[in-house]
Formats: C-alpha cells, sequence, structure tokens
C-alpha cells in the first residue's frame, strides 16, 4: 500500500474561525471578474508582495508598492473584522427563546 502524502491546512484569517481560501495561484484578473472583494485584494496583496521580493523590480518603484501593500493589508483586516461582525450579529439561531421579547 503506497504512503499518502499529507496535505497543509490553509492558515486560518484573523478572527475567523474557518481556513482562508488560498489566493496565491489565481491571477488579479480572474479575481476581479469572479471574486469577491476581499478575494481580490488577497490575490492584489500576493502580487504586490511578490513585486516588492522581485530582485528584478527598480529601486525607485519599492516606496509605492509598500504603500499600496499597507493599504491593502487594512482592507483586508477591515473586511474581514467587519465579515466576522456580520456573522455574528446573524448567527442567533442557539439563543433561548424569550417570550417577553414578542
Amino acid at each position: 500500500m503506497p504512503a499518502r502524502r499529507l496535505q497543509p491546512v490553509p492558515a486560518a484569517g484573523p478572527d475567523t474561525k474557518t481556513p482562508r481560501k488560498t489566493t496565491t495561484r489565481r491571477s488579479v484578473a480572474k479575481a476581479a471578474d469572479e471574486g469577491t472583494q476581499l478575494e481580490l485584494l488577497l490575490v492584489l496583496r500576493n502580487r504586490l508582495a511578490k513585486a516588492i521580493d522581485d530582485k528584478a523590480t527598480p529601486p525607485r518603484d519599492l516606496s509605492s508598492l509598500s504603500r499600496r501593500l499597507m493599504e491593502v493589508s487594512r482592507e483586508i483586516q477591515a473586511l474581514e473584522r467587519q465579515e466576522a461582525e456580520d456573522a455574528d450579529q446573524t448567527d442567533h439561531g442557539d439563543d433561548a427563546f424569550d417570550p417577553s421579547t414578542v
């Protein structure tokens, strides 16, 4: 019987209970056409990080790329926080019934 290879589990995003979708192989154009705003930002963040790490990126571009990376990261955090708050507000299925609220 051949050995089975283990697959890594994606890391969970901050303040989330489910693993974050991996977006490293998705193009920015495809994410813009087919994905959510959060998915687009995640792909864009990864693309910016690759450009910053690329030795062929001109030094004059590093400042603006870094600034935009930080902006995108803040937008991702804000969207994830908002999604977590929305999920908390709509998840009331297990609350005890209180007849006085009717």
